[in-house]
């Protein structure tokens, strides 16, 4: 019998019967940490005899289900699949079809075989993660590089409806946002005021205002950068400016600020 994850291979998961021969199992088996029998594969070195734990000791005490799966399964090795303090799966082997005991040799490949299925797993997620690593390395570099092209682009525009443009193409091309405002600062009031924007009703375009001294423009004025702000909904400032409806529909509230010579522009 073979356990092993269903989901993700990372250490410290329930182990479910992924394969078996010779018997009929039970698909509500699972082993899981705290239980005896994984925690003595995860604690001791090399195979384990079924028999130790068939013994019930102050240290060792089986439940029922784990009785079960040694009885059902006629276990006689129990070998971990792991490396070090990482453990993947388990093991449960029966009697040789020869009825003969199981040699010395035996044992000992029996023990090699587990160390290098959990060798092996581990290099496996070595390797994913290091892609994933790359993936987002490709990712930041793609975003960083739009970002540089859409400022040269910006530049060298004349007025603001162009400025709009070229954002919102970035935006949704690029970046693929689905809601956005562009809001700008009014030297006159010096408050900031949406331009334009999308999915936001007229009546929060009409209400969003917000001062220069107020925390959240301080927050974002130091410098370029994404800024997520989490629990928005229990910000005073961003509250005030939107009706009831949009706040309800928004799930993230990310500001990225436009400085110009030290200024908050937008």
């Amino acid at each position: 019998t073979i356990f092993a994850t269903r989901s993700t291979m990372e250490p410290g998961q329930k182990l479910f019967p992924v394969a078996l021969s010779g018997y009929e199992g039970d698909d509500d088996w699972v082993l899981a940490p705290g239980q005896a029998l994984y925690d003595a594969c995860l604690r001791e070195e090399g195979i384990i005899y079924a028999e130790q734990l068939r013994t019930v000791s102050e240290a060792i005490t089986l439940s029922e289900m784990e009785r079960d799966i040694i009885d059902r399964s006629k276990a006689q090795i129990i070998a971990p699949l792991k490396n070090g303090t990482n453990m993947y799966g388990i093991v449960l082997i029966g009697a040789a079809y020869s009825a003969e005991e199981y040699s010395v040799d035996d044992l000992e490949f029996v023990s090699l075989l587990g160390g290098i299925a959990g060798s092996g797993v581990d290099r496996i997620l070595a390797r994913l993660e290091f892609d994933r690593d790359t993936e987002q390395l490709k990712r930041r570099d793609f975003f960083h590089n739009r970002i540089l092209e859409a400022a040269r682009e910006c530049s060298g525009l004349r007025n603001l409806d162009e400025l709009y443009d070229v954002l919102i193409r970035n935006l949704t091309e690029h970046f693929h946002v689905d809601s956005y405002s562009l809001v700008l600062l009014n030297p006159a009031t010096q408050e900031y005021s949406i331009f334009a924007g999308n999915r936001i009703s007229p009546e929060s375009i009409e209400k969003f205002r917000l001062r220069t001294t107020s925390e959240l423009a301080g927050m974002v004025s130091n410098f370029t950068r994404v800024f997520e702000v989490n629990d928005f909904r229990a910000n005073g400032e961003i509250t005030a400016c939107y009706t009831n409806d949009d706040l309800g529909i928004m799930k993230h509230y990310w500001v990225v600020p436009l400085i110009y010579q030290n200024w908050l522009v937008g």
